[in-house]
């Protein structure tokens, strides 16, 4: 299986630290996500169902195959169009981390978000909220209404920046504190997506597993 972009999960790990689990019954829609750090920048297309999200993989520009998120039953596939061949993916897989930017893509509360987004992050009850959230009214991204949110990072006071589209429900922009990586969605299409973006293709087998990347030693 062709590794999965390192951006892309650069990008979850960044996200998962600040958002929620995601409504199920939303606007389908098809989109870019283009996520940029330094001169860097990759695009990746998704589409988003009825309860399930597919994210494309991408090798050198060039799509290898495709994530699948189901969030209803919470599973994760991972599709190689190049083998025909399908599998489930481990803790340690890149793309096992793509399901957490799924998840954390639909904010569980549009009028505050950061009380969901403490929820995520909080791994002991007595441990104070993480961020503070402050609007900024509403903005524009990519020609679509969205509001924006300060968050505040409350252990380094630093600062960073998420715009919502309230219509579909989910983050279509985020700025991190450096400014210097920033993830945003382009080209949307609202519109019902083919179920069949959304299931195993007809042919596929099954494989094991990619074995984790070993640990490096001095």
């Amino acid at each position: 299986m062709p590794p999965f972009s390192r951006a892309a999960a650069l990008t979850a790990v960044l996200c998962v630290a600040v958002f929620a689990t995601p409504r199920l019954h939303a606007q389908q829609f098809s989109g870019v996500m283009v996520d940029s750090h330094g001169s860097e920048s990759a695009r990746t297309p998704f589409y988003v169902g009825e309860g399930k999200v597919r994210w494309a993989t991408t090798r050198e520009d060039s799509i290898t195959g495709a994530v699948i998120l189901d969030f209803r039953r919470r599973t994760l596939i991972a599709l190689d169009d190049q083998t025909e061949q399908y599998y489930t993916p481990s803790g340690d897989d890149p793309a096992a981390e793509l399901a957490d930017l799924f998840y954390i893509m639909r904010p569980s509360d549009l009028q505050d978000p950061c009380k969901g987004w403490n929820a995520a992050v909080m791994t002991d009850k007595s441990e104070p909220p993480h961020f503070a959230c402050q609007s900024l009214g509403a903005d524009t991204v990519n020609g679509r209404a969205t509001t924006k949110w300060q968050l505040t990072y409350k252990r380094t006071g630093k600062t960073g920046y998420a715009w919502i589209d309230p219509h579909l429900h989910y983050l279509v922009k985020m700025q991190d504190p450096a400014a210097q990586t920033t993830m945003q969605v382009r080209d949307v299409k609202e519109g019902l997506q083919p179920t069949s973006l959304f299931s195993i293709p007809t042919g596929y087998t099954k494989m094991d597993p990619p074995a984790p990347p070993r640990p490096m030693h001095p």
